[in-house]
């Protein structure tokens, strides 16, 4: 027979097994989702760099790419409707205000439109963290980190940096997630 005291601990240790592996799962089904994102990332920005003439429409292209796989990959990954449900007005209302920012704020300044969209999205993924894991802030402050630096001391390579740190970053951190233990 337990004691009130074996019994609170044995019950703690349930929760904190519960916890965890929530948390494990929830990075297990999000790693595809940044991976994803990475490789679009690795696309677009190469594609900016190489080909700057083009580059709003090889974002666009890359963006529907994203956009699409991630609809297709979390309609075959129903398990919380209400959950996604919310989540898809929440990445509704970053896309709103950062085309509201982008248009209005900084159309006109040059190359702050790359390190403010990246900035919004990984400042997303550092709140998402607050509920989700550290992974996701670690992920998202070393996106940040990258993006800031590299405006502010190597922007005539932004692009070519971008791809490989953050849509590589994007990339590992995905599997970083997708294999947590």
């Amino acid at each position: 027979m337990l004691n009130k005291q074996e019994a609170e601990a044995a019950l703690n240790q349930i929760e904190q097994t519960q916890r965890r592996s929530i948390e494990l799962i929830g990075y297990w089904r999000s790693g595809i989702y940044v991976q994803i994102w990475g490789v679009v990332w690795i696309v677009a920005y190469m594609g900016s760099y190489f080909l700057p003439e083009v580059s709003n429409i090889i974002w666009l292209i890359c963006n529907g790419f994203g956009v699409t796989a991630t609809a297709i990959l979390s309609l075959r990954d129903r398990n919380n409707a209400q959950q996604e449900k919310r989540l898809a007005w929440a990445m509704v209302v970053v896309a709103s205000f950062g085309l509201l920012v982008s248009y209005n704020l900084l159309a006109h300044r040059p190359g702050t439109l790359p390190v403010f969209w990246t900035c919004l999205i990984m400042s997303a993924y550092i709140l998402a963290g607050l509920w989700a894991g550290t992974r996701w802030i670690v992920l998202g402050a070393a996106v940040i980190a990258i993006s800031v630096a590299t405006y502010f001391y190597f922007m005539p390579w932004f692009d070519l940096i971008m791809a490989f740190a953050g849509g590589g970053g994007l990339l590992l951190g995905g599997t970083w997630m997708a294999r947590a233990k």
